[in-house]
């Protein structure tokens, strides 16, 4: 991890490998028709179901690495279902997640744990080194915990700019690794700062 003040980061729920591929897939699908350019990964921007987005310093990474380890032992691996794809009001598509009870839980749990971490306003160079810093990201980072947590939580995964015609639903899978990642532009997880199996 490069040394910094802050750290835009993004506490996550990373799909098994299967779920990967097909947001891969479909993001691939997405690129040949729009000008936009988000591409997902295997290894940077990786697709990714978002619990919390926030800002930490660096000087207490060790103790939020520790906090969200802390959870990680409370719950077992959970059992997901998407159910259909949306595009908000960017232009942007994801997966939609069907809401468990598991799953709010846990995004309650990790909201509260990383309350006492996190602050709002988000420095550009709190963003991953090799991303374009851009206002959106940090409006997202810096309002997640009031505009999106808690009952306004929505689980999804991303797939990138524009629409798309798949329809090869519903998907179930079982997430078991909950991560730690450093945001970048357009709020992805460019690297896996820390994991944790659920158990």
């Amino acid at each position: 991890m490069n040394i910094m003040a802050s750290i835009a980061i993004d506490i996550a729920l990373i799909p098994p490998q299967e779920v990967i591929n097909k947001a891969i897939e479909i993001n691939q699908q997405l690129l040949k028709n729009n000008e936009k350019k988000l591409v997902l990964g295997k290894k940077k921007t990786l697709p990714h179901i978002t619990l919390f987005m926030g800002c930490i310093e660096e000087k207490i990474f060790s103790e939020v690495r520790e906090s969200v380890n802390k959870v990680a032992v409370q719950f077992h691996p959970l059992d997901l279902q998407v159910t259909g794809i949306t595009t908000d009001e960017n232009g942007y598509s994801s997966l939609k997640i069907a809401m468990t009870d598991e799953l709010h839980l846990l995004h309650n749990v990790i909201i509260k744990k990383m309350v006492d971490y996190s602050g709002f306003h988000v420095p550009t160079d709190a963003f991953y080194k090799l991303s374009e810093a851009d206002s959106l990201s940090a409006y997202y980072v810096e309002n997640y915990r009031v505009k999106s947590s808690f009952q306004n939580y929505f689980p999804h995964i991303t797939l990138g700019y524009g629409q798309t015609e798949y329809n090869d639903l519903p998907i179930t899978f079982t997430a078991s690794r909950l991560a730690g990642c450093h945001l970048g532009t357009q709020c992805t997880c460019q690297k896996i700062l820390f994991e944790f199996e659920l158990k």
